[in-house]
């Protein structure tokens, strides 16, 4: 199967990067790809499954969250087009994902095995890059959430992403609602402080566009 259509996705792949481009079907080829389309909505990945592949967003967008036995949810993250999720677990001893992932959006996603991608040289040392970057970026998920007060939790968000946009006026990834599952939070609570914020002259706002001030 050919992925012409998406190999501008695929070179902005972490995972492809010093790959050039007309090398990239053969390696699909040789990684057993194939594709998977989803409704907005439906599950992805579940948790408990028994995660084999790295999958690759090539369309839309895939929510990794988790809900506790009360359905409480926390939010970790988010993939959109050329990002990928799934290759700790696939990578680890027993493989059972304690996440799940839900499409946001009509979604496409790219299943690789994961074995293969270890055999190859430079994927191999892509994948540690891929995970090298998400211990950081749980990391940093950590530092803000662990903030005592949700002002706090929600400033340290913003100025995280402000620094690593390297601009005062950016979009986030997420709706109010998901902002307040990423942060732990209520989304009345998190909607209240947002506005006190603004009223304060430390922060604008529309919908995710985001300033500081």
């Amino acid at each position: 199967m050919k992925y012409e259509e998406y190999i501008s996705v695929l070179t902005a792949s972490a995972l492809f990067a010093g790959i050039k481009a007309v090398h990239i079907n053969e390696i699909l080829m040789e990684l057993n790809a194939r594709t998977r389309e989803y409704e907005n909505g439906e599950f992805i990945v579940h948790s408990g499954d028994k995660m084999k592949h790295l999958y690759l967003v090539l369309t839309g967008h895939a929510v990794i969250f988790k809900d506790d036995y009360w359905g409480n949810r926390s939010i970790i993250s988010k993939a959109d087009p050329s990002q990928s999720f799934g290759v700790s677990y696939a990578l680890s001893s027993d493989s059972i994902s304690e996440v799940n992932v839900c499409a946001e959006d009509r979604t496409k996603v790219m299943l690789l095995d994961v074995k293969k991608l270890t055999e190859n040289g430079q994927l191999a040392r892509n994948l540690i890059t891929i995970l090298s970057d998400r211990n950081i970026y749980l990391s940093g998920k950590i530092e803000h959430i662990s903030q005592r007060r949700l002002r706090d939790k929600i400033l340290s968000y913003l100025s995280d992403v402000s620094r690593k946009k390297n601009a005062c006026s950016f979009e986030i990834p997420f709706s109010r609602k998901q902002l307040a599952d990423f942060l732990n939070s209520d989304r009345s609570a998190l909607s209240n402080e947002l506005c006190k914020l603004r009223d304060e002259g430390i922060i604008r706002f529309e919908k995710n566009r985001f300033t500081l001030l």
